[in-house]
């Protein structure tokens, strides 16, 4: 996503100064990498929205970024916060909710693997 702005920046500094087609090229090469990508990693985005997906996490498969390893890949997604009061509920909820750490609570990191 970072390299994405930092693209779109140059794009934009490039244009007060002349020499727009080299940023534009550069932006349409990521541009066409994160559509390979996801075309590429459809079965883990399909499977991240069945696992993941809900009222609260939302994982838009035609607009998502993938960034993949050897090992599998991390999807994209968009968590909902409410404000205020709202979110001592929503944040209890997901605490005991499908996609909780067994007795963990609000704030509190997951024991690392043994």
């Amino acid at each position: 996503m970072l390299t994405l702005e930092r693209l779109a920046r140059d794009v934009v500094a490039r244009w007060a100064h002349g020499d727009l087609a080299e940023a534009v090229r550069a932006l349409g090469l990521r541009l066409q990498e994160i559509a390979q990508d996801r075309v590429r990693h459809l079965d883990l985005i399909e499977r991240a929205i069945g696992i993941y997906a809900d009222d609260d996490i939302d994982i838009d498969a035609d607009d998502t970024f993938i960034s993949a390893s050897e090992d599998g890949a991390f999807v994209m997604g968009w968590l909902w916060m409410p404000w205020g009061d709202a979110a001592s509920a929503t944040e209890k909820r997901l605490a005991t909710g499908p996609h909780a750490e067994p007795d963990m609570c609000p704030g509190e990191a997951a024991a690392p693997a043994p």
